[in-house]
């Protein structure tokens, strides 16, 4: 539905998932990245705080987090989201080259421009 231009019936599909899987925060992470791709930014750094404040309590992969930052352009804070992701192992960043739709957020960080850099060091190669 997302890819098909079909937002409504995406976010109701979000909404389902997240109803059905309330404590999984990833699946937050995504449909609030949705609602921020598609402008409803309000309801997205509403569940961007939400999963903050959660983390103490439960684990929240860094990687759907950096992904929910950078749709609610906020690249600094993304990037370091990417490095604790790193410093995490989180699985996501050896899925980059598996997705068949890579964002251009995936595809840029795919390609290794970050991996001299300072802020993020030496950690796609």
């Amino acid at each position: 539905m997302e890819h098909a231009g079909r937002n409504e019936e995406a976010i109701a599909h979000y909404r389902l998932a997240v109803s059905m899987a309330p404590d999984i925060p990833w699946v937050r992470a995504a449909a609030a990245r949705f609602l921020a791709k598609i402008g409803r930014r309000e309801e997205a750094d509403f569940t961007l705080r939400e999963l903050q404040q959660n983390r103490p309590r439960e684990y929240v992969d860094a990687f759907h987090l950096a992904l929910l930052l950078h749709a609610l352009d906020r690249p600094e804070e993304a990037l370091q989201e990417l490095e604790r992701a790193r410093r995490e192992g989180s699985y996501m960043l050896g899925l980059l080259d598996l997705d068949p739709k890579p964002t251009l957020f995936e595809r840029t960080l795919a390609s290794g421009i970050f991996a001299n850099t300072p802020e993020l060091g030496v950690w796609l190669n």
